[in-house]
């Protein structure tokens, strides 16, 4: 296991804690517009809490698994850094199946 793959989990983890901390900001500032961005986020930590996800290969499924959902929940529109959420999102998605495919 390469040194990238052994951070990549730690990498990942974080930034899907930070999606979920700006939409729950978002929802809290009344400006939410995802009907089901709560009930998204809310399955979402179920996960990150009841699983450890301290393994690139497990992160990797995570990402893959809730790709989808964290497409919905990432700020768009009014949001500057939405473009980097979903090009950080991306490269999350492209390293997740180098990882699941190698």
């Amino acid at each position: 296991m390469s040194q990238k793959q052994l951070k990549f989990h730690v990498e990942a983890k974080a930034f899907v804690r930070k999606v979920l901390r700006v939409r729950k900001r978002i929802i809290k500032d009344g400006h939410n517009h995802v009907p089901a961005a709560s009930e998204i986020i809310a399955r979402m930590e179920n996960q990150l809490n009841y699983w450890p996800y301290n393994r690139p290969e497990t992160m990797a499924r995570f990402i893959t698994l809730y790709h989808n959902e964290l497409c919905t929940i990432i700020p768009g529109g009014n949001c500057k850094a939405g473009g980097k959420y979903f090009k950080e999102l991306s490269e999350l998605n492209t390293k997740s199946y180098q990882i699941l495919h190698s």
